[in-house]
């Protein structure tokens, strides 16, 4: 298997099938290759996603180049900045890289467009609701650390 790193970043996402040839390799995978497949997956370099998890580049470099296994630190790290990463299929390769899929918008509008109006108001609450609690976050977020 070909090593990732910084300067072959132009191998995006829909390069990792040059890695995985198909469905069942991702069973044979270890958690560097998941770790890799992941990164990629969010279109992040080693730098960039080193900086997310506040985890030095260079650990990462030797959690991809299979010199260290990643820390329980470092695994806590990843999997409370990205929520929707399933840490079990990023450890042991079980289940999806996912924790759910995103469907796109024409699916949603499409799907509004057969709920009567009551469900439309409940759908058009939780959008609100969910917009309103990730400002929230943020707001959380941004005077937590500057209380650091």
């Amino acid at each position: 298997m070909k090593k990732m790193n910084d300067v072959d970043f132009k191998d995006t996402i829909e390069n990792v099938e040059i890695y995985f040839k198909n469905k069942d390799d991702h069973m044979k995978m270890t958690i560097k290759d998941r770790m890799i497949l992941f990164r990629l997956s969010e279109n992040l370099n080693q730098l960039n996603f080193s900086k997310k998890i506040n985890i030095s580049r260079s650990t990462i470099c030797e959690i991809e180049n299979g010199k260290n296994f990643p820390s329980t630190s470092c695994l806590i790290a990843i999997a409370k900045t990205f929520d929707n990463l399933n840490i079990e299929w990023l450890i042991t390769g079980n289940g999806k890289m996912l924790k759910y899929e995103f469907i796109d918008s024409t699916e949603i509008f499409e799907l509004i467009q057969t709920c009567n109006n009551k469900q439309r108001q409940e759908v058009h609450k939780m959008i609100k609701d969910k917009i309103y609690i990730d400002k929230l976050d943020e707001i959380i977020s941004k005077t937590i650390k500057k209380v650091k």
